[in-house]
């Protein structure tokens, strides 16, 4: 995973006011289903070109 995309999503994480040490996409994984969601979700698979990337990164900012 390239830190640069890890630090970015950690930073705006906490800008929206959330766990500073935590990145965007895990506080999204962890989120009741909704419209915007699943929008993200499926954004962020496009953009990372990874199926499942908000589960990925949740699971390793669990595990780290």
């Amino acid at each position: 995973m390239d830190n640069r995309w890890w630090n970015a999503s950690v930073w705006l994480n906490g800008a929206l006011g959330g766990d500073d040490t935590e990145p965007l996409c895990s506080r999204v994984y962890r989120m009741e289903d909704s419209i915007f969601r699943s929008a993200y979700m499926a954004a962020m698979d496009i953009l990372m070109s990874e199926k499942g990337h908000c589960e990925r990164v949740s699971f390793a900012w669990v595990t780290k």
